[in-house]
């Protein structure tokens, strides 16, 4: 790690610079965000690196652009519990947005409510020390291979043959890049609101179990970001949080930084598209380097709408990203703050059906909401 760190050392130096100047200004808004990340070099964020991209969390941590951020839990406490549901709200529009189609009345199928509610278990039973083992514990314990599907199932498959993680997913490791983890993280930002360093952590233990390189380091973006949400107003902010969790050096913030200079030099989403497939259209569909590039893209060029953020997110460039709706419209909805607006696609009361049964929106967020860390 040390000659890795050598190699970078210019890089790393300019992450020290940006660490001190946040302790001395949070930022505020989006123009002066922009601003501020002009002086600081993110505007020259790597496009690709022949890069160092390690598994073991103290490895991510030493090459990660961020310093642990320090918001203000009070601000948390006062709106989280109507965050949580906006939150859960909102990723459900970008389910039903990345699943186009008939439904059963209020119903919303969601291939993640099982693993979802497992992880909720796990939280439940072990509280926020759980490990990576819990998890694989979990799984065997509540799960059934005909409710999971791609790496989950491998990873299933594996767990349920004694082989514990993080081999369990190494088994797999190209299928293990995939999204899927990505798209479960946001409910360790929810658990972990206002500290974007410890849901990334909560992402690193739960992702491990399925997945490897960029699929763990999606879902440490997704959830930093979700996190972050909670108490940030700008989508900008959220997507340079979740992406300063990861390392600097790698794949996924090569990306993310091409889609956070392209718009900040004002190009248009289309010609961010573009440049973005470009790079990284050789990767397969359900890579977590492109869904997370997607849905930097949704975040950054939605303004602030719903409707807007989830539609871009599931635009295909010629192919489907279903993740990535999902995953935007969690990120999004905490900053949205009053949950359930008229012209919301998804509903308190509406139900999510998973392979193990059906849960209401509202009990979701509820349960996420008395388990939050910072939630009371």
């Amino acid at each position: 790690m040390m000659q890795a760190k050598g190699k970078f050392r210019v890089r790393l130096f300019l992450c020290e610079t940006f660490r001190e100047g946040m302790r001395r200004r949070p930022w505020k808004h989006c123009s002066s965000t922009a601003d501020r990340f002009r002086k600081r070099g993110w505007t020259e964020m790597p496009v690709e690196l022949p890069s160092p991209e390690p598994s073991e969390l103290e490895e991510i941590r030493l090459l990660r652009r961020s310093a642990r951020h320090r918001y203000d839990l009070a601000r948390v406490r006062a709106v989280y519990p109507q965050r949580v549901l906006s939150g859960w709200l909102a990723r459900g529009a970008g389910v039903r947005a990345a699943h186009p189609g008939p439904s059963a009345g209020r119903a919303l199928p969601d291939p993640q409510v099982d693993l979802l509610l497992t992880s909720l278990a796990v939280v439940e039973r072990h509280g926020f020390t759980f490990s990576s083992d819990h998890v694989a514990g979990a799984w065997v314990d509540n799960l059934s291979e005909e409710a999971l599907s791609g790496t989950e199932k491998t990873a299933y498959r594996s767990l349920r043959s004694g082989i514990r993680p993080p081999r369990s997913a190494e088994l797999a490791r190209e299928e293990g890049e995939a999204d899927g983890a990505m798209a479960r993280a946001f409910l360790w930002g929810y658990l972990a609101p206002g500290d974007p360093g410890f849901a990334a952590e909560l992402a690193w233990r739960d992702a491990r179990v399925s997945h490897a390189g960029s699929g763990v380091y999606g879902a440490m973006f997704a959830a930093a970001a979700a996190s972050a949400a909670f108490v940030c107003d700008d989508p900008l902010e959220a997507v340079l949080v979740g992406v300063g969790e990861v390392p600097d050096t790698s794949r996924l913030a090569g990306a993310v930084g091409r889609c956070v200079r392209l718009h900040l030099a004002g190009e248009s989403w289309e010609q961010a598209v573009r440049e973005l497939e470009s790079a990284w259209g050789h990767l397969p569909p359900g890579h977590a380097v492109r869904t997370a590039g997607r849905v930097a893209l949704a975040l950054l060029y939605g303004k602030m709408a719903l409707a807007a953020t989830v539609e871009l997110a599931a635009a295909g460039a010629g192919e489907r990203i279903p993740v990535a709706p999902g995953v935007a419209g969690a990120i999004l909805g905490p900053m949205l703050g009053e949950p359930g607006a008229p012209e919301w696609p998804v509903r308190p009361g509406d139900t999510v059906a998973g392979g193990a049964g059906a849960v209401t929106v509202a009990d979701l967020a509820g349960r996420t909401a008395r388990l939050g860390r910072h939630g009371g």
